[in-house]
């Protein structure tokens, strides 16, 4: 965790990471004061087997991707960015759309995300920057700087797309990390996008906060259908 707020990766999903290490001290310990409440030591330990076996399934669903590679356009889904210059979760997703880019020349990519950067623009516009610096054509770019979250990627992303190729009138696929596909593939759906997934890779250190923080938001999904 030390290593994660040292390299600015400070999230949500560090705090559950944070949290989930400090059950699991106390649970390995059995303090005094814990020591007659043996249902929290149960009930602990079956929500570690429930997440892990989460995380085995998200990363086992977003491992097979479904892009025929011919698609119209690419989406790109927004992450936290801290610089066009940096590493993390995003730079996978884009390193991804390059790879697509080159066995799918002519595709649009869409670029998403309307959350600041440290340099003050839009992750959207720094995602699209970072690809016009590798080659890919400015032109077959569209950047969608308003969203916040996922739904709204897909929700902002499918206007633009509309407009630019008529509705009901392209195919699409997005890029992200394997851990995120599962839900993506759902927000799509929801949001009116019938897409198809290339998956992205992710640092090893930043793997346990961000399959933790999926986990919750997967539930989130269930409960709330966004």
């Amino acid at each position: 965790i030390a290593l994660l707020v040292m390299a600015d990766y400070f999230s949500v999903g560090v705090i559950l990471l944070f949290l989930l290490g400090a059950g699991m001290l106390v649970s390995a310990g059995e303090p005094v004061f814990l020591r007659k409440y043996k249902m929290f030591h149960r009930l602990f330990r079956a929500a570690i087997c429930v997440v892990c076996g989460m995380a085995l399934l998200l990363a086992s669903y977003g491992s097979r991707d479904t892009a025929g590679c011919g698609e119209d356009a690419l989406i790109v889904l927004g992450a936290r960015m801290r610089d066009d210059n940096s590493s993390g979760i995003v730079f996978k997703r884009l390193e991804r759309a390059m790879e697509y880019h080159r066995i799918n020349p002519g595709a649009l990519i869409v670029v998403t995300g309307g959350k600041r950067t440290k340099t003050g623009i839009p992750e959207g516009e720094a995602m699209g920057r970072w690809l016009v610096k590798r080659g890919v054509p400015e032109g077959l770019i569209i950047v969608e700087g308003k969203s916040k979250n996922t739904h709204e990627n897909f929700v902002f992303t499918k206007v633009l797309l509309d407009e630019r190729l008529g509705e009901g009138e392209y195919t699409a696929a997005f890029a992200t990390n394997a851990f995120h596909i599962y839900r993506s593939s759902r927000l799509a759906k929801q949001s009116g996008i019938a897409a198809t997934h290339v998956h992205a890779g992710i640092n090893w250190l930043e793997a346990p906060a961000a399959y933790l923080r999926e986990c919750a938001a997967v539930v989130r999904l269930w409960i709330l259908k966004k």
